[in-house]
């Protein structure tokens, strides 16, 4: 009698694995992407922080790294520290005042962080995937987004907030 497995045997064992494979890798990829998400927070709050304070002092907010009164770590140009593949840059425009994030590794997510004295959003933390990514929008609805628009090609999740505002396309 010989002792081994069939060709259906196989091909039934290998269907099995590549079933769990298809199943596991999104929840995989969005628990990294989470943690690669949470690597971005400590910095673009040590930003947020540096530019209310320097709000308290002087009624307006830096339009540049050098201003604030932290040392981030990374390669800093006027208004944008990268650090690991993490990129912090400081917006203001007259009536937005925030700090937008990106992560090499996250493609298509953005978080922004408005600051308290913006007239848009004021105060709020908000997550934009780029609408053509279900891995980006995975991230940003896992993150417990409630969706409040699209800004050009993003959709918008506000994280922290009322998601009262204005979204320019």
């Amino acid at each position: 009698m010989n002792k081994g497995f069939t060709l259906i045997e196989l091909l039934v064992i290998v269907m099995i694995i590549a079933i769990l494979a298809a199943i596991a890798w999104p929840q995989y990829q969005l628990a990294i992407d989470e943690s690669r998400w949470s690597t971005m927070l400590p910095g673009a709050k040590s930003l947020k922080e540096a530019q209310e304070r320097i709000w308290m002092t002087s009624s307006s907010y830096a339009n540049s790294v050098d201003m604030l009164d932290i040392t981030m770590p990374g390669t800093i140009t006027d208004n944008q520290v990268v650090s690991s593949g993490i990129t912090y840059t400081l917006l203001n425009n007259g009536e937005e005042h925030l700090i937008t994030v990106t992560h090499n590794n996250i493609p298509g997510v953005i978080l922004d962080i408005y600051l308290e004295k913006s007239n848009n959003f004021p105060h709020e933390t908000h997550c934009e995937a780029l609408t053509s990514s279900t891995r980006a929008t995975r991230l940003c609805e896992q993150l417990v987004g409630d969706k409040i628009g699209t800004k050009g090609d993003y959709t918008v999740y506000v994280l922290d907030g009322s998601g009262n505002g204005t979204l320019d396309d």
